[in-house]
């Protein structure tokens, strides 16, 4: 079954600003600084994308609940 995180609460938009406790989770990530229209970005993004993938599809396999991918923030 997929989840849908952006439906659900805390992530549904709200008319004003509030503080929110969001549980422990764990992500990939690539850390650093510069500017993102260079190839070592790209090349590192790439890295990333290719580490998410197989790990979401595992779960989608074998786990009873599996998430869309988070978005690229920067």
């Amino acid at each position: 079954m997929k989840y849908e995180w952006r439906k659900h609460e805390p992530y549904k938009a709200k008319t004003k600003a509030e503080y929110v406790t969001i549980p422990k989770q764990r992500f990939l990530m690539i850390e650093g600084a510069g500017d993102p229209n260079e190839a070592d970005f790209a090349t590192h993004v790439s890295a990333l994308y290719a580490l998410a993938y197989p790990i979401k599809m595992n779960f989608k396999k074998n786990g009873p609940i599996y998430g869309l991918a988070s978005p690229l923030s920067l």
